[in-house]
């Protein structure tokens, strides 16, 4: 190392270089050079690890909203219907069930834990679905159909009231599309579960027992018995559609008939008449004809009234120009008597006799006072009618244009009664082993009477149409030999707290068992419904879901399976008659509640 010499410059100076100086300079543009190289491998080292790093998150995050979007789902299908649905149980009708239970429900009771109301509460949980679904890439592939009726179903929850809404459509949407999406099942046993489901009947259901008709018919085509006991009786007569049957439900089973020869296809009206012995069909009013259920004519015209007393044996009562004749019709063979009625005057025949549970009541003047008269039709010619009372201070006289009986009645467990109703007066007169009691007189001019439980009952609903449906009034009364006790309440006390339970129909009142029964159709998606139990617990008891109407062919659908109702009761049962737009369909509602599709 060491200074050279270099060349003279023009001024003759020279220029010195050191070389061991020239050397270090170079060296140190050298390892900036080496350097420049190291930094930019290091950057792109530093790239390569960076980059390796963002794909690592990348899939963690991935990974990550994948697994919440199976964490959500799970807590969704848990807090919605519990266990996940199948193909034998869909999400759909499971929900619908459980809608059922809840529209019962206040708020208070369709939370659980503090953890809000059903199914308000599961708007969260498909919430976070959308929400991870758009966070992963399963709901840009083959998820996006779970992300769209996720979200759909979100929006639906989210409504005021979503209890009340159809949300069928969007729970099965979200559930089928999970299917196509692959397994996405986790359990969430922190959510709590759903409401119970209830357990209604379906138009599936009625369908497997049997059907009255195949094909819709209108209500109006139906006979009712006259008289209530221990079997459930009516006929149906629609000629155009050629179905004239008969029809009695037992507590052995039930059944129908067609009727016979030149009758059944007679375009005549038809109805039931009179009364029968149990076990017994009643006899047939055909235009005036009185016609046994065989077939049989049993007098040509000018019937008043008829009664089965075995399978081929029918008495018949007629008007004669003397007054009343009884005809005792058998094997073919007819016999014919008049009726004595002594000083006992019939204002019209028509109307004031009847042949009841194998005795003649008439109801008649003796002087100035109306009486109640009966006989045996098992009696001699020779006999006479018998005093059952008097019926104090009343009068003949319903008004203009009034042709019912005034004498109607009912039986069961031995038990005969016959009530007399004449202008605003209604009286009582009880038949057992020891013969006729007293009449009585009673507050309840109108409704229907059943005989229960040693008793008799009387049903009705007065007033209250259209808006005013809920003001109406039920009337329940019962009455021993000696006393009859009333009681009364507003329909409107039936739905306090539940008025988007209230009918949207008329609702049906009868008696089981000496019980109040009320069946009604609760509003537009609240199903059909009844209460039964001791009259002065109605407006306490609670519902019970008889029939789904909005279930069809395994499917919730949007219109009501129900186009008309009928209740006929006997002592410890009634039978609901429903009009579907499939034919008309029955259930037998038992006095402890049971309900079971009535099988042909």
């Amino acid at each position: 190392m060491g200074w050279l010499k270099g060349r003279d410059t023009d001024g003759g100076a020279k220029t010195q270089i050191y070389i061991g100086g020239s050397k270090t300079v170079l060296g140190f543009a050298d390892q900036a050079k080496r350097r420049n190289r190291v930094v930019f491998i290091g950057a792109g080292v530093g790239l390569v690890i960076a980059g390796v790093t963002g794909l690592g998150v990348m899939k963690y995050l991935e990974a990550d909203a994948a697994g919440r979007v199976v964490t959500s789902y799970g807590e969704l299908t848990q807090c919605l219907v519990g266990e996940a649905p199948s193909a034998a149980d869909p999400a759909g009708l499971r929900v619908r069930a459980m809608q059922l239970t809840a529209l019962t429900q206040n708020e208070t009771l369709r939370a659980v834990d503090k953890a809000g109301p059903w199914p308000d509460r599961c708007a969260k949980f498909a919430h976070r679905l959308s929400e991870a679904l758009e966070d992963s890439a399963i709901g840009d592939t083959k998820g996006k159909g779970l992300l769209d009726s996720s979200k759909a179903l979100a929006a639906a929850l989210d409504q005021k009231e979503s209890y009340w809404h159809d949300l069928s459509p969007a729970v099965e949407g979200v559930f089928a599309e999970a299917e196509k999406t692959g397994p996405l099942a986790a359990p969430a046993p922190n959510v709590p579960p759903p409401p119970v489901r209830a357990q209604p009947l379906h138009l599936d259901d009625l369908a497997k027992a049997g059907a009255l008709t195949d094909h819709a018919v209108a209500l109006s085509v139906l006979r009712p018995a006259a008289h209530e006991s221990s079997v459930v009786r009516f006929g149906l007569d629609d000629a155009k559609a050629n179905l004239r049957r008969l029809c009695s439900v037992s507590v052995d089973g039930a059944r129908c008939d067609a009727l016979p020869g030149e009758f059944s296809a007679s375009k005549s009206s038809l109805r039931l008449f009179g009364s029968s012995a149990d076990g017994v069909p009643p006899a047939l009013w055909v235009d005036g004809a009185a016609v046994s259920s065989a077939g049989a004519k049993l007098v040509p015209s000018g019937a008043l009234s008829a009664y089965a007393a075995s399978v081929g044996h029918e008495f018949v009562l007629t008007e004669s120009p003397t007054g009343l004749e009884l005809s005792s019709v058998e094997g073919g063979n007819s016999q014919r008597r008049s009726v004595s009625l002594g000083a006992l005057k019939l204002g019209d025949a028509r109307r004031d006799a009847q042949l009841l549970f194998g005795n003649l009541v008439v109801m008649a003047s003796s002087g100035k006072e109306l009486v109640l008269a009966a006989q045996r039709l098992d009696t001699n010619a020779a006999a006479r009618l018998d005093t059952i009372g008097t019926l104090p201070k009343a009068v003949l006289g319903d008004g203009a244009g009034k042709t019912d009986p005034r004498i109607d009645g009912c039986q069961a467990g031995g038990m005969n009664v016959v009530r007399a109703r004449t202008g605003r007066e209604t009286f009582l007169a009880f038949q057992g082993a020891g013969g006729w009691s007293t009449p009585l007189k009673t507050a309840a001019h109108e409704g229907t009477i059943h005989c229960q439980q040693g008793a008799a009952l009387t049903t009705h609903i007065e007033g209250g149409t259209g808006e005013a449906a809920l003001d109406g009034k039920l009337t329940f009364q019962r009455c021993s030999t000696s006393e009859c006790k009333s009681q009364n309440l507003v329909i409107r006390e039936l739905f306090a707290g539940e008025v988007g339970l209230a009918p949207s129909t008329p609702i049906v009142f009868s008696a089981i068992d000496g019980k109040a029964l009320v069946v009604w159709q609760a509003g537009q998606r609240g199903g059909l419904r009844m209460r039964l139990g001791a009259f002065d617990t109605l407006a306490t008891a609670p519902d019970v879901i008889l029939y789904d109407d909005l279930v069809h062919n395994g499917r919730v659908s949007e219109s009501s399976t129900i186009l008309d109702m009928r209740l006929f009761t006997a002592e410890r049962f009634a039978v609901l008659l429903i009009a579907t737009p499939v034919g008309l369909r029955a259930l037998r509602i038992e006095s402890d509640g049971k309900t079971v599709p009535v099988t042909l």
